[in-house]
């Protein structure tokens, strides 16, 4: 009898398993953001929030649409769970009020989240928020973290009401006319933040409203990381670099430049020889995407070769990469993704400098660890409320070029020094790169290849310099012309020697002929 019960029970528990598993699966339903603007915002201080807002999704880890209001569809929403608009153009109203998209929005039952002025109805109405519009002047926000001091041209609506239960962020406050608001609100479903721009701290604290938005509990983890490192860089700098990081207790990242020839050179050797000390003291490699001078549009199947081969030559070398640091255009272009990217799981995606896309989509595939980069100058900008600076809501990588000189570098370690963080082992978390014939993993510290531990040193090997740059031709009369050369030389020698002799003798004798006729005058 117990035997049946027990066999009953086990039924039972085998067909609501994998219920409870659906049920859990539905309830953690993947986001699927939509990005809507109806500006880049060219010339005004909006300019660039959209491009930042794409990179610090990336560190949330998000697969997100990016539209203009302009182009979007009828029915567009229905493929999305999550809207982010951004409003950063106060004359195109209409665009929110008569298109396609504000009849789909009516019936939208997905989570929302607005950027800027006039929030929409429906989110006013889920929030029942309360609005004012601060005059423009100065303003103080703080996220908790930092607290920065600004001035504003525009007006800026805070909300001085909301529903009972909404989260709030940051803080958004203003001295001459004495309110203060919260930066950001959530509820979880629907979330206001007035005010985003890129070049102050407002793009970080955005990043709390957020998290809380999307309902994401992991905190993120801050790395320490200098980039654009050459074969030509100052290369005893840089291991001096890892050293002083090293002794200090800051692992660290480096982000290298490939090289695409001349491997067998010396400096090439030596410049190996350096990313495998970094590597052995406690710091981690990531590959630099190569500069790009055309926006031409077509396959560079090169491009993919290249990298392959670089990447095999690295870890030949004993140096285990772990992710590549690229500029945003190369992570939404369906060419560099494939060609570029594809050998990674891992990436840091740099601001846009000179944007040069082959074949650009406006979805995003993200990947599987990408921290937001942010400028380690930056922090100069803002007061640290705290002691300790404390862990930023996503993954971040506090980023500097490398130093070019000593007294650079010996300028900037007391400041990461008196800062008192937090800074992560970025080895610490799986991240994987594979080619044809490696695949480096790591994962609680440990780096492999092939499934093999890589072993770590310490010493520096010195790389000679004598090296045969150009094979000399083979040449089959060299002995003949090397004869004829020295004949000719003895040739001309005797011959400079018999004119000189011909010339004393003749200037002897006119000398003489000169003295007797003096003596018959």
């Amino acid at each position: 009898m117990k035997k049946r019960l027990l066999i009953q029970l086990a039924a039972i528990l085998c067909f609501l398993l994998p219920l409870g598993a659906a049920c859990r699966a539905e309830a953690a339903e993947e986001p699927k953001v939509l990005l809507l603007y109806d500006s880049l915002g060219a010339g005004t201080s909006k300019e660039g929030n959209v491009e930042e807002l794409k990179r610090l999704l990336y560190a949330f880890r998000l697969s997100v649409t990016v539209k203009p209001l302009q182009s979007y569809e009828a029915g567009d929403l229905a493929d999305y769970n999550r809207i982010i608009s951004i409003r950063n153009a106060p004359d195109l109203s209409s665009l929110w009020t008569k298109t396609d998209f504000a009849a789909d929005s009516s019936s939208y039952n997905g989570a929302w989240m607005h950027i800027g002025a006039e929030p929409p109805q429906r989110i006013s109405n889920g929030l029942q928020l309360g609005l004012r519009n601060g005059r423009p002047g100065a303003l103080e926000l703080s996220d908790g973290r930092f607290r920065q001091r600004f001035l504003t041209k525009e007006p800026i609506s805070y909300a001085f009401q909301m529903k009972a239960g909404t989260a709030e962020y940051g803080e958004l406050a203003s001295e001459p006319e004495g309110w203060s608001a919260p930066y950001g609100i959530s509820d979880g479903r629907y979330a206001y933040v007035p005010y985003y721009v890129r070049g102050d701290l407002s793009k970080i604290a955005i990043s709390g409203v957020l998290k809380g938005w999307l309902q994401m509990g992991r905190q993120g983890s801050t790395y320490l990381m200098f980039t654009d490192v050459y074969p030509f860089s100052d290369l005893e700098l840089l291991r001096r670099m890892a050293d002083d990081l090293y002794n200090s207790g800051f692992p660290f990242l480096i982000s290298a430049r490939p090289v695409f020839s001349n491997e067998e050179y010396p400096a090439m050797k030596r410049y190996l020889e350096t990313l495998k000390y970094v590597q052995n003291r406690n710091g981690t490699v990531l590959v630099q995407t190569p500069a790009v001078y055309s926006a031409i549009s077509g396959s560079n199947p090169l491009l993919n070769t290249q990298l392959e081969r670089f990447l095999d030559t690295l870890i030949a070398g004993g140096i285990a990469p772990l992710g590549i640091g690229a500029e945003l255009y190369w992570a939404n272009d369906g060419l560099f993704r494939a060609e570029g990217l594809s050998f990674f799981d891992s990436a840091v995606l740099f601001p846009n400098k000179k944007p040069m896309p082959r074949a650009p989509v406006n979805t995003s595939q993200p990947f599987r660890s990408s921290p937001y980069m942010m400028e380690l100058s930056d922090l100069q900008q803002y007061d640290q409320t705290g002691l300790s600076l404390g862990a930023f809501p996503m993954d971040t990588a506090l980023a500097a070029a490398m130093p070019e000189t000593q007294k650079e570098w010996q300028e900037m370690l007391p400041l990461l020094e008196e800062r008192w963080m937090t800074i992560a082992d970025y080895k610490n978390t799986p991240h994987s790169v594979h080619t044809r014939r490696y695949y480096v993993q790591s994962e609680g510290g440990i780096l492999k290849v092939n499934g093999s531990t890589v072993a770590l040193g310490n010493a520096y090997a010195e790389v000679k310099s004598k090296h045969v740059y150009q094979e000399a031709n083979a040449q089959s009369l060299t002995t003949l012309f090397s004869w004829q050369n020295k004949f000719f030389i003895v040739v001309i020698v005797l011959s400079l020697l018999v004119f000189a002799y011909f010339y004393y003798i003749g200037r002897r004798l006119y000398k003489r002929k000169y003295m007797k006729q003096g003596e018959s005058i």
